[in-house]
């Protein structure tokens, strides 16, 4: 709240300067990922701002005087909703935003949370809540609209690749719509990057279909695969809940270590934006296999393995496909 506060001030001392080129539509996207896929599709016919850059943490992001300057002067902001970003409505309140807004998460049909893991994560967490009320200032915990508030649905579709391709078709449209000068290099770039996604999609599904069943068992940070679990047959357990903030219960953690000792695990899995002393335990206290490490809500620096969308779900892919193998005799 303290930065939101003067955030004004900078709003109006940026009144003076422009970023853009004449003409160029002004776009904001909310995290690096949707940042990828509007740079796929708008090259440099935008002048494009991304708030959550490489390696970010959206669950945790606190907005900066700067993001309200580039909100303020967006004609266009590409966010993913379904909760996923719970300080953006506040950030544009504060930016005074008067442009569009495009929300990729209502185009798609999400993944509602159910079944025992997602309730389970949900009690753990509300228990965790009862009992620690107050943080170590004796304050009451504020809880922010990202933080154990992720709505009914799944926010992190873009880990399935038909969804990403669906968002790459509306940022397409709407760049089309809004900029119909450029319409048809929008156009062009958009079905070359879908057709691009839709290779890797089939590349995926018939290399995880020679995979056993009983193979594709796997332990992340938090619960952000949903929809690589849904479209690839795998199943995956996470000691943390949805966000990052989340706390694994003792409980919890001993239930993912004995699968691991039973053998239903097949290997576990570091994140680029969760912490890895969870992982790290369950890894030395069961003996099980490390797979490597994905990157779920952020993509990486721009020397990393997963510097745009694209290269994000192959290494994903690839890491998991390698770890979940059959051994050679």
């Amino acid at each position: 709240m303290r930065v939101l506060r003067w955030i004004g001030v900078a709003i109006f001392l940026s009144l003076t300067t422009s970023v853009s080129q004449a003409g160029q539509l002004r776009v904001v996207a909310s995290f690096s990922v949707l940042g990828d896929m509007v740079d796929e599709i708008a090259g440099d016919r935008v002048t494009l701002d991304i708030l959550v850059g490489p390696n970010g943490d959206s669950h945790v992001y606190e907005p900066s005087p700067q993001d309200a300057v580039a909100i303020s002067r967006a004609d266009l902001v590409v966010l993913n909703g379904l909760s996923f970003e719970g300080w953006m409505p506040r950030l544009m309140d504060t930016a005074d935003f008067k442009g569009e807004q495009l929300v990729l998460g209502e185009h798609i049909e999400p993944l509602e949370f159910g079944g025992d893991d997602h309730e389970q994560a949900h009690q753990d967490e509300e228990h965790h809540e009862e009992h620690n009320g107050e943080n170590h200032t004796g304050e009451h915990k504020h809880e922010d609209e990202h933080h154990h508030n992720h709505g009914e649905f799944d926010p992190h579709a873009w880990h399935s690749l038909p969804h990403a391709m669906t968002y790459v078709s509306v940022i397409t449209d709407t760049l089309a719509d809004m900029d119909p000068e450029n319409a048809r290099y929008y156009r062009q770039r958009g079905d070359r990057y879908r057709e691009r996604l839709h290779h890797l999609h089939d590349w995926a599904t018939d290399a995880m279909a020679r995979i056993p069943e009983s193979r594709r068992r796997i332990i992340t940070p938090h619960d952000a695969y949903g929809y690589l679990e849904h479209e690839y047959g795998l199943h995956i357990e996470s000691p943390q809940g949805l966000s990052t903030e989340s706390e694994a219960s003792a409980r919890r953690l001993g239930e993912l270590i004995l699968q691991v000792r039973m053998n239903n695990i097949s290997a576990v899995f570091l994140e680029n934006v969760a912490s890895d002393n969870l992982i790290r335990q369950i890894e030395r206290d069961a003996k099980v296999t490390f797979g490597g490490t994905l990157y779920s809500d952020a993509l990486s620096e721009p020397s990393g393995p997963a510097a745009t969308y694209e290269a994000m779900m192959r290494h994903n892919l690839e890491t998991l496909i390698n770890a979940l193998q059959v051994p050679a005799p």
